[in-house]
């Protein structure tokens, strides 16, 4: 089981990975040092623009960076994903067509079922209408 760590903590540990201080991040991106300290210390959340600027001064992807700050969903590798993608290689590709058919339909059927992914209706805005 994998524990969350915050960005502040993951930061840490990329600057200290590259054996980089915190204002030599200020530098590489150009923010205030108030605002590093804050995302150090967890006072602050991260958005997109410095996310942005984060991964492009520690030359990573900007989806990881994104993945840290909580942003972007981390990458699927549990067990039955590893597993999925094993059966999946071993079948015919007519076979992987029909089981990605399959999945798109799922997840069709299940967005219909959750009111959190149905958005108002203009209209009648206490009728919804399916995303």
């Amino acid at each position: 089981m994998t524990t969350k760590v915050s960005f502040g903590q993951w930061l840490t540990e990329q600057l200290s990975r590259r054996n980089m201080r915190p204002n030599d991040l200020v530098r590489a991106t150009g923010l205030d040092s108030a605002v590093v300290s804050n995302l150090m210390t967890g006072k602050r959340n991260a958005g997109t623009k410095t996310c942005k600027v984060i991964a492009k001064a520690l030359d990573m992807s900007i989806n990881e960076v994104y993945q840290a700050a909580g942003l972007l969903d981390p990458t699927p590798d549990s067990p039955a994903i590893k597993s999925v993608v094993t059966i999946l290689s071993e079948l015919r590709p007519d076979d992987i067509l029909e089981v990605l058919e399959y999945v798109r339909l799922k997840k069709r059927l299940n967005r219909n079922k959750d009111p959190a992914q149905r958005r108002p209706n203009k209209r009648n805005p206490d009728r919804t209408i399916s995303a």
